[in-house]
This record gives C-alpha cells, structure tokens and sequence, in this order.
C-alpha cells in the first residue's frame, strides 16, 4: 500500500529533466509530499526526487506532458527507464511526491508557456575549475598532475586545501610552494580544518576550525585564502559569521542542497559548485565517466541559471584503476579529456577564471526558480498566505533559503501581512523587481514576527 511521505521521512527535492538529459527545473517537496511546476511545454521529462539528506535518488518517473496532466506520481524503486541511450536509476513502493498540481493549486501544464528557470540575470561568461580535498600523500602524483595540466594550459585553477591534512608530505607541499611563486593563476582555498561538518559546530567553534586552516596554509605558503570550501558542501548562517571573522569574502559550497539569498549589504559572495567532471550512474550498478559534451552543455546551463559556471574536480577520478584498487598514477587519457575540455571552454569564447575572480556583475542574489513560481501563484491568490509564509518559513529554517546577517525574529503577534509585501512578491515573479528587493520584503516579515526562524 502506498504512503505520502511527509516532512517526518526527510526533506526532498524534485528535479525535472528532458528526454535529452538537460534540466529543466526543480522544487521542494512540501509538507504534504507535494511539489509544484508550472510553465512545462508539451514533451518526455524524467521527474526525479531527490533526497536531500545525502543527495540521493530516491526515485523517478518518466512522463508525457501533454497538457492534460494536472498530477504526476513519482514512486520509490520503479524499474530502471532508457531515454536516449541513457539509463535512469529508480526506486520502488511509495510515493514521495505529486510533482504537478491540481487545478485549483496552480496553473496546469502548457505548449505555449515560457522557460522557468531564472531569467534576466548577468552572465559572466567565465567558468571556475575547482579541485577539491588537497591533501597529503594520498595521489599526490595524480593531484600535481592536474595542476600541472592547467598550469601548461595557463589557465586558472581553485584549490581546495584540508589545513590539518597538509604540509608534512614534503614532494606535495614543495610543489605548491615553487608553484604559487611562478604561477599566479593557482589561488588557494580553504576547505576546512579536518574536512569536518561545519553544521555541527556553532560559529565561534567554526571560526576556529577556518582560522586553524588558514594558519596552517599560511605559515607553509604565505597565503591567507579568501575562499571557503566547506567539507560535505554543508553550511549554515552561522558559517558566514565565521567566515567574516576571518576575512573570508567567496563561499563555493553546494547548490542541490543551499540555495541562498543575500541582501545587497552583505559582503559575503556566493559562487557555488555548480558542474562536475566525475562519474554518472548508468543504471545497471556501474559508473560511467561523463563526456566533455554532457559536461559542457551543463556548463552552459549554468550560465543560463546562475551567470557563471563553478567545475569541480576529484583528483581520485584522474587515476589509474586496476580493478581493484586505485593507483597514484594519473590515467593520462582522463588528463587529455580534461585537455581538451578546457579548449572547448576557450573555444566557445568563455574566460576561466579563479572562483574569486568570477566577474558576476549585478549577480548579487540567487534564488531557485520554483521560488519565484510560488510567489507569482501567492501574489495571484492560488497559495494561501499561511501556506506561502511556512514555506518560506521552512526554507530558512532547513538552510533551503540562507540570508546572510538574518534579523532577529520579532514577538509573534498575529499581525497581517501588509499588501505591498504581497505586490512585491507579483512583482517579482514577473521580473519587474530585483531578487534584493523581494529578499527586503522577507527580512521585514521575519523582523514583525510573521515568519520565525
């Protein structure tokens, strides 16, 4: 018998893609099991539902929109599905989540409807390589090895440092050292101080943990990083106070499960892990590696989302394998694939950049489409106040939506929610006002206790 899941069995995300394997959209699964999309033209999509705890699939569902859908089902452990030559992965038994709302919720499907992802953004036209978990002994022939590759390419290349895991192997840290003095375009990042879940720490113990990092780093290579890479992509509001506390203005951590919202005073800027090089599952229990297309076109799709494109690199997949166990060995034709993708990059007329370099412009804010959907169906009267106020509520509250200096919650004392928060809202899902500006409207209702974090 099949069970809604509900925020009791974890917190998850829906995620839509085309029958070519490009995404299209994402949402957060409701209290309720739900999630809700609008604006999907006539076509093949795969749903897929994502738990958020770890990332995971926890299940999919291929369907025909043919304008007639008001509800989709995705359940746990369905047979695997082919689309194109590419095998999805599913689950089995229960439901998750009704992806498609009914009529009297949202808007229902269309072919004559527009594209919901963000739109109207700056575009950088550059692109961030991020190689993460620097770190003594383990494939440090393999981690030079890639180094080396962008430097010969001069091309920038951001760098991942765990503070208490480097600096006593003497061929990796030698190598940095010679490195940074004849190759500006490697910058150093700060990626924690025993790789450690900084969400389990509060923010005096966090800026310990940076602050240690960055002692280590700078007293073997003379550098303060100014970019934090958070171990596991796991960040909280607490994480950007520990972060100004040690001059630390660029945050990359992890886009599936953070999205953010900054007002324009802050000085924190986020340019989150956004592509990867590594490997996709094909379905059948094996890995396969992606192909400088597939990573390409996300890549671009990135840039049509966010502005920018960050690219991040585990060494581990650079390395020989025997079958059994991994060698530190680079597999030279990985090392020619990446070659080669970072003269694609150049070769589209994209700059590469270090993560603190990204030119962003105006990219001050970064909110998930699906957001501005909600508050174009609130603006509209389709959702309830009550019903858009505790999810924005939840949001904050599950690091879903992350404000930098978040006001202090005020006395709950029922007040009404005035009319231009809710113009505002309409406003801005058609465009007309700056993510900053609906962000105010947010801070306003937190600081007049009407959303509790």
């Amino acid at each position: 018998m099949s069970k809604t899941v509900t925020s009791s069995d974890g917190s998850f995300l829906v995620e839509i893609y085309d029958d070519k394997g490009n995404k299209i959209t994402e949402s957060i699964v409701n209290s309720k099991g739900q999630a809700y999309f609008t604006n999907l033209k006539v076509g093949d999509y795969v749903f897929h539902a994502i738990n958020l705890k770890d990332n995971s699939e926890w299940g999919n569902s291929k369907i025909t929109i043919d304008g007639n859908q008001s509800t989709v089902q995705i359940f746990k452990n369905q047979p695997a599905i082919e689309i194109n030559g590419q095998t999805y992965n599913t689950t089995k038994n229960q439901l998750p989540s009704s992806p498609n709302a009914s009529n009297n919720q949202i808007p229902q499907a269309s072919n004559t409807t527009k594209n919901t992802t963000l739109a109207n953004i700056p575009n950088c036209h550059c692109v961030a390589f991020r190689l993460d978990d620097i770190q003594d002994y383990w494939l440090n022939n393999v981690q030079t090895a890639i180094m080396d590759t962008f430097q010969q390419k001069n091309a920038s290349l951001t760098i991942g440092i765990i503070g208490n895991s480097f600096g006593s192997d003497v061929k990796l840290t030698g190598y940095l050292q010679k490195k940074i003095k004849t190759n500006p375009s490697i910058e150093i990042a700060n990626s924690g101080w025993k790789f450690e879940d900084f969400t389990a720490y509060n923010q005096s113990e966090q800026s310990s943990l940076i602050k240690q990092s960055n002692d280590k780093i700078f007293s073997l290579l003379g550098i303060i990083p100014s970019v934090f890479i958070p171990p596991y992509g796991k960040i909280n509001n607490d994480t950007f106070g520990a972060m100004y506390g040690n001059n630390i203005t660029f945050l990359s951590a992890n886009t599936l499960t953070y999205h953010t919202a900054y007002s324009t005073s802050n000085t924190i800027h986020l340019f989150p892990a956004t592509v990867s090089t590594g490997y996709v599952n094909s379905g059948n229990g094996t890995l396969r590696k992606l192909t400088n297309d597939e990573i390409f076109t996300n890549i671009q799709n990135s840039l049509h989302n966010y502005g920018f494109a960050v690219v991040t690199i585990s060494f581990q997949d650079y390395a020989v394998n025997n079958g059994t166990a991994t060698q530190n060995e680079p597999d030279l034709q990985q090392i020619q694939q990446l070659e080669t993708l970072i003269d694609k990059v150049r070769s589209n007329g994209l700059k590469i950049a270090n993560i603190s370099k990204i030119n962003n412009g105006q990219i001050s804010t970064i909110i998930p489409p699906w957001i501005k959907n909600n508050a174009g169906w609130w603006a509209n009267g389709k959702i309830s106040d009550s019903n858009f106020i505790s999810g924005i509520q939840y949001m904050i509250q599950n690091n879903i939506i992350i404000i930098q200096n978040l006001p202090p919650s005020g006395e709950s004392s029922g007040k009404i929610i005035p009319p231009w928060i809710k113009n505002n809202a309409g406003w801005w899902a058609e465009n007309k006002i700056s993510d900053n500006d609906f962000v105010k409207g947010i801070e306003f209702l937190i600081q007049q206790g009407i959303i509790r974090t």
